[in-house]
């Protein structure tokens, strides 16, 4: 009975050993699979900046829109549905707020993201083994943020299961794209 218990044990702990690894390696960077886009580069015009969040729809009333950010500071709104405006605005932010958004950028290692997260790693356990399944939600909104920065660019989509941190660079786009005034408070 015991060994019983210590081998059930012993799978549990691999299980999670070998869930960490496929959490790691789920949030490592594109530069370590093979063909993958270049890095961005170490010196370019701010000009050459555009910084856009999507946001998109859900089975509910998710805010549907895009913003996009120049390095100049304009600022482009496009609401589609479930937001207080709904078509085409404008607005500008200081230059000194894109480069604090690149800096969250570089910081929060964006670049070296995965360009999509579709699932969330999920443990089951079935028959007492330890199964690393993938949960599959259908009803949630992509939020998809792309940087340019002259030919370079680089897209991550996060459906779901996302780095840390991901999100707060999401609400940090919309932070200063002043979103708010556009799509109402918070959006998801």
């Amino acid at each position: 009975m015991q060994a019983r218990r210590m081998n059930g044990v012993l799978k549990a702990g691999m299980a999670l050993v070998l869930m960490s690894c496929a959490s790691l390696h789920a949030f490592a960077a594109d530069a370590a699979a093979p063909g993958t886009k270049a890095e961005p580069p170490s010196a370019y015009p701010l000009s050459e900046v555009e910084i856009s969040l999507r946001r998109t729809g859900c089975f509910g009333t998710c805010p549907v829109y895009e913003v996009t950010i120049d390095g100049d500071g304009r600022v482009v709104y496009k609401g589609e549905r479930f937001v207080v405006v709904e078509g085409e605005q404008e607005g500008n932010v200081e230059q000194e707020q894109v480069v604090a958004l690149l800096q969250e950028l570089y910081r929060n290692y964006f670049f070296d993201l995965r360009d999509s997260y579709r699932s969330q790693p999920v443990l089951v356990v079935k028959d007492g083994e330890v199964i690393l399944d993938g949960a599959g939600i259908t009803d949630l909104p992509s939020r998809i943020l792309r940087v340019r920065i002259g030919d370079y660019e680089k897209t991550v989509t996060n459906y779901l299961g996302g780095p840390p941190g991901l999100d707060a660079l999401f609400r940090r786009v919309d932070e200063v794209a002043g979103t708010e005034r556009w799509v109402g408070p918070e959006p998801q």
